[in-house]
């Protein structure tokens, strides 16, 4: 079981995590990570990760491709999911969005999980080779 006190592995996952806008994997996190820290466990990665969420210090992110990515923005904002490379980045809600959905009475809404898939500018910028081909 975890601890509460801040351990060395937990600072530099959230180190690593700061002013992202990305989301990434406990995979990719691990990965980079273990470049320069290489006795740093993937193990060790989800445990300090589900901890960080559990404490309300990271959230996670809804993503179509199945797989847990890792949010360190905990402000209310919306998803988009890039079909192609699989990134999730973060993009701006409306303000006052939630004051102007219709909601029932006794309902409320406590959090707000919008998620937007296309492609990103990176990879909509990249020639497509099936559209060059039926063209």
């Amino acid at each position: 079981m975890p601890t509460n006190r801040q351990t060395k592995q937990r600072t530099l996952i959230m180190q690593a995590l700061q002013g992202r806008l990305d989301h990434p994997t406990a995979e990719q996190l691990h990965r980079e990570l273990s470049a320069e820290y290489p006795h740093l466990g993937l193990s060790t990665v989800y445990r300090n990760l589900e901890l960080l969420v559990q404490r309300g210090e990271l959230a996670t992110a809804p993503s179509p491709d199945g797989v847990v990515h890792f949010d360190p923005n905990l402000t209310e904002h919306a998803h988009f999911y890039c079909t192609r490379c699989k990134r999730l980045l973060d993009l701006p809600l409306p303000e006052q969005l939630t004051e102007q959905i219709t909601l029932r009475p006794g309902q409320r809404v406590e959090a707000v999980q919008l998620l937007l898939s296309g492609q990103c500018e990176e990879c909509g910028s990249k020639t497509d080779p099936q559209a060059e081909s039926q063209s």
